[in-house]
């Protein structure tokens, strides 16, 4: 699996900076295209270029190595790691604009490894739950 940043051009003229995460450069267009906030956004515009930016490899996280439940609150959604460190609440179509963060406890992981952690989510929400995103 890699992670794809593309300068992609729309056929209303838009150009739109796009990281999608994919078994290779069409999985990735594919998958971003199909997030409901993504078909909003554009509305009835077609992809007409993509232009890669940069292509990194990545190590997937396991389906397990996080945990999805929905919220109590109707629409949210709530994601942790299993240590019960933190968890993200955001709103359904809305992960970018909607996600709080809330410390469950004081976490014993470094900077880097939470920066690492909290990058991770979003890829693992794309690629199993990209329907919530």
């Amino acid at each position: 699996m890699k992670r794809y940043t593309f300068y992609v051009t729309l056929s209303n003229g838009s150009e739109i900076h796009v990281t999608s995460v994919g078994k290779d450069k069409e999985d990735a267009i594919e998958r971003f295209m199909s997030l409901p906030k993504t078909i909003e956004f554009i509305g009835k515009a077609t992809v007409t270029a993509a232009r890669l930016v940069k292509e990194e490899e990545i190590t997937l996280s396991a389906f397990n190595r996080f945990v999805l439940q929905s919220s109590k609150n109707k629409g949210w959604w709530v994601v942790g790691d299993p240590e019960g460190t933190f968890v993200i609440r955001f709103k359904e179509g809305e992960f970018n604009e909607t996600r709080e963060i809330t410390y469950l406890r004081d976490s014993p992981m470094d900077a880097l490894e939470e920066a690492r952690v909290l990058r991770e989510i979003p890829e693992w929400l794309q690629v199993y739950h990209s329907e919530v995103l």
